[in-house]
């Protein structure tokens, strides 16, 4: 009995010990940080000797910026930083908003509130309406950035790219053998992503756009629509378009639609070379031409220098309609999946009914995808918990379930939402991340949370001319 307790009490300890340092951002402002109360304070960052790249500001109340439509001859607001002088400071929101940026740039790239960031912090800030245009490495929030931290961020805000687009973050460069990460924690897009140009549109997600670096997310959402009017481009995802780094997924859904001319869409991920996702869900329509999936466009399994790790997909599933050019490689869950030794499938359920896919991979090269780990079900299935409670979902700590909320199909706890079914079955209280219990302790956790202390070169990007 004392061996499990203390099992037990490490397990919290270790838990503790990853989650304090990625929470606990946001009280920098309580000594010297700058204070930042209007539109005009905000754009003096980097651009004013009292206001460094490096320094650390705080909000104090909510801005204004409406005005920036004005700004510049119409171009707007300047973003903060650019990639020979980075942003690399701590702003604190503080949970106040930024209402209304406006910046129109559309022939540039490294376009958002942050232009160009390096190891920056930022956190407990929303971003209200506004539009950000730009080119190529556009993002709501930060155009291009290396080993950023976001916690407790949101924008509504409309987004107009032609590549490397994401509603939080364009473009998560590639670490170069650094032993820092990119760590997105309670981020929240509910805006609108257009994709503008003719042909060649690359890397659009609603969280973000391309992933190069290690990418750890967690207890995010996207419930912004993606349309394009390319008529030709690859990489879109609901919450990531592209990703060549290793990415980790957890806690995480998107609810937006993808309407697109474009090989590799997915809902969650267009593209992954190695990914580990747990406990995600999506729920918007698909469409696209080729290696089209619920979750996944494409699967790849890749080698990462300085990684030994298998791809991951568990306890997650996908209710929407697909809608593809080429049956065959289109799947309930996965479009195509190469190289297919070292994935591990866990626990997946689709919509057969409203995705109208009855398979739930679609053929690599002539090879059908024949996994297991995944079940095509009815939408009535989907709203059954002991569809889910069989394949041991944990229905205690991570997932609910409610006739009134989600279309009566699990969501997460961390949503916060709040069940008024007096029949339901779904009467825990919501918790924050993954959750454990003593019989529960995913190895997703460690996953997400330990890539910060991961180093190694990663790919060579397919898109390093556009920089």
């Amino acid at each position: 009995m004392k061996k499990a307790a203390l099992s037990r009490n490490v397990v919290t300890a270790i838990f503790l010990s990853l989650a304090v340092p990625i929470l606990s951002f946001g009280s920098a402002h309580a000594t010297g940080s700058i204070s930042i109360g209007n539109c005009q304070d905000l754009q003096k960052i980097g651009n004013d000797i009292d206001y460094p790249l490096d320094g650390s500001y705080v909000l104090v109340n909510d801005i204004d910026c409406s005005d920036t439509a004005n700004w510049n001859g119409g171009e707007g607001f300047v973003p903060i930083g650019n990639s020979s002088t980075p942003f690399i400071g701590v702003i604190d929101g503080n949970n106040f908003k930024i209402s209304e940026l406006t910046i129109n740039l559309p022939g540039q790239s490294n376009v958002g509130l942050i232009g160009y960031s390096d190891q920056a912090v930022i956190n407990n800030l929303t971003l209200s309406g506004g539009s950000v245009t730009g080119y190529l490495n556009v993002g709501g929030l930060a155009g291009s950035e290396r080993s950023i931290t976001l916690t407790n961020i949101s924008s509504s805000q409309a987004l107009f790219g032609h590549g490397y687009t994401g509603g939080i973050v364009g473009w998560n460069r590639d670490q170069q053998n650094s032993n820092v990460d990119t760590t997105i924690t309670n981020n929240h897009f509910s805006g609108e992503i257009t994709v503008t140009g003719t042909t060649g549109c690359y890397a659009i997600g609603g969280i973000m756009g391309d992933n190069d670096g290690d990418a750890a997310m967690a207890d995010s959402s996207n419930s912004g629509n993606i349309t394009s009017t390319c008529t030709s481009g690859e990489y879109f995802g609901g919450i990531v378009g592209d990703s060549d780094g290793l990415l980790s997924i957890a806690n995480t859904y998107s609810t937006g639609n993808i309407d697109s001319i474009s090989d590799s869409v997915g809902g969650i991920t267009g593209w992954a070379n190695h990914i580990i996702l747990a406990n995600t869900y999506a729920k918007g329509n698909i469409t696209g031409t080729t290696t089209v999936g619920g979750l996944v466009g494409f699967l790849n399994n890749g080698p990462i220098q300085g990684h030994d790790v298998s791809s991951s997909i568990t306890n997650s599933y996908f209710s929407g309609l697909i809608s593809s050019q080429d049956p065959n490689s289109t799947g309930g869950l996965l479009g195509q999946i190469a190289m297919i030794q070292g994935f591990v499938f866990t626990n997946l359920f689709w919509n057969t009914e409203i995705s109208t896919i009855d398979n739930g991979c679609g053929v690599y090269e002539s090879v059908t995808c024949e996994l297991t780990g995944y079940t095509g079900v009815t939408a009535q299935q989907l709203r059954t918990q002991t569809t889910f409670t069989n394949s041991n979902w944990n229905f205690s700590q991570i997932w609910g379930i409610c006739t009134s909320l989600n279309d009566g199909m699990p969501y997460l706890l961390s949503q916060h939402l709040t069940c008024n079914d007096s029949a339901s079955n779904s009467l825990k209280a919501p918790v924050t991340g993954i959750g454990i219990n003593d019989n529960y302790f995913p190895t997703i956790l460690l996953s997400v949370f330990s890539l910060v202390t991961i180093s190694g070169s990663l790919l060579a990007k397919r898109h390093g001319a556009y920089l």
